[in-house]
């Protein structure tokens, strides 16, 4: 099989680690005889090195980005003009999608199929078939974490995408119930296909030396973790409540948090200077991969309040990394940690406190934590992770097929 990715601008990000680790399952595939890798103009830097040069791959570069920043944008309007019924745009839709660089870029490959690991294609009706990734649908559990234009733009665009694509991949089955029940889509259409959350999510294992990471972050020896983007739905706040409760027991231990310093960070100090926590919260900010392994070797417990998660991609890193980890009891987070005793209410200070101070101080705690993650992560690992993602391009070459004889 020869498969296309479109991977943009392929970054750090949760979604780049899910592409990335996509990737490496891949190549190790029998089935797979090619993965070719569409980048965004000046996309290319350091791609190779990070797949370890392998052969399999190749990596093509798109260019005119702005041409096809036009080309998405009249697609994007046609779909929703022929949606509403507002004007008959069916002549112009097809008139525009012969001339789509974008679609004409991927059908020149000839590909079996087209993957795009992302939520929304920069094109659909291609000839090569389609498949998209769909992460989650938060805005539907918590509508008040995103404003009304935001909420109107990715019902619209997520609807577009899980209508044009063949076939849809998700990683848990949580969000593959919430694909079928709010946008009435055919449980054949969807597949659960969780990557290998082991070695492959991981990546590289190397890792910044303690005595360098105390230095450049001016932390202690010992604190609690917290690796997330600065995110409302993260529910860092719930942390800061329950590192109160501790200072009430004489309890006191440092909160370390990564994340880009974005908006959001300034309403959160403000949180941490009305609690009078200034002297026990850090933001350090982004980090590269050297560090954070190193600080997850460093961290004494590792804590996962979020309310909306489609999977934790800091679960699973604190399980390889054999850290005491703890986190909150919704979506995908219980069935991947595995054991009820390691996860609380994310709205229950209390109960995070307690659980925070047993994961610090209690060996038995910490030693049957690590032990669950090692098992754990050896499930995860699945060697049938490949063979998942093949069986769902192979549906969604099926489905291309079958449109095709349809309209003929």
């Amino acid at each position: 099989m020869k498969i296309g990715f479109y991977v943009g601008k392929l970054s750090s990000s949760g979604v780049g680690s899910y592409t990335i680790c996509i990737i490496k399952m891949l190549v190790k595939d029998d089935n797979v005889h090619k993965v070719i890798l569409i980048v965004d103009e000046g996309g290319c830097n350091n791609i190779n090195s990070i797949f370890d040069n392998n052969n399999k791959i190749e990596v093509i570069e798109l260019r005119n980005s702005k041409l096809r920043k036009v080309f998405t944008g009249l697609n994007k309007l046609f779909y929703f003009l022929d949606k509403t019924k507002s004007i008959n745009v069916s002549r112009f839709a097809n008139l525009i999608a012969v001339f789509d660089p974008f679609r004409n870029a991927v059908d020149s490959l000839q590909i079996d199929i087209c993957h795009v690991p992302m939520q929304t294609a920069p094109g659909y009706n291609m000839k090569t078939p389609l498949v998209i990734s769909m992460h989650d649908l938060q805005e539907l559990h918590y509508p008040a974490f995103f404003s009304p234009r935001e909420r109107m733009l990715r019902a619209l665009n997520y609807m577009r995408a899980i209508e044009l694509a063949n076939h849809i991949v998700v990683s848990f089955n949580h969000v593959r119930n919430d694909i079928i029940t709010f946008f009435a889509v055919p449980k054949s259409k969807v597949s659960v296909c969780p990557p290998d959350f082991g070695k492959y999510w991981v990546g590289d294992s190397k890792h910044s030396d303690q005595n360098k990471l105390e230095k450049k972050y001016s932390l202690p020896n010992s604190f609690i973790f917290f690796p997330a983007q600065l995110w409302k739905h993260k529910n860092h706040q719930i942390l800061f409540k329950a590192l109160v409760i501790l200072k009430e027991r004489k309890v006191s231990i440092l909160l370390v948090c990564t994340g880009k310093k974005d908006g959001f960070y300034q309403e959160l100090w403000k949180h941490v200077n009305k609690l009078n926590l200034t002297d026990q919260v850090k933001f350090i900010g982004n980090v590269s991969n050297e560090d954070l392994n190193g600080l997850y070797k460093m961290a004494r417990l590792v804590v996962i309040p979020t309310l909306y998660e489609a999977g934790s991609g800091p679960l699973f890193e604190a399980m390889y990394h054999g850290t005491p980890v703890i986190c909150s009891n919704v979506t995908s987070l219980p069935e991947s940690i595995g054991y009820d005793e390691f996860i609380f209410d994310p709205l229950n200070e209390i109960e995070i406190a307690n659980l925070i101070e047993k994961g610090c101080f209690d060996n038995e705690f910490r030693e049957k934590n690590i032990e669950n993650s090692q098992k754990r992560i050896q499930i995860l690992s699945q060697s049938n992770s490949s063979s998942n993602f093949i069986e769902a391009y192979n549906k969604a070459i099926d489905s291309k097929l079958n449109n095709n004889r349809h309209f003929q």
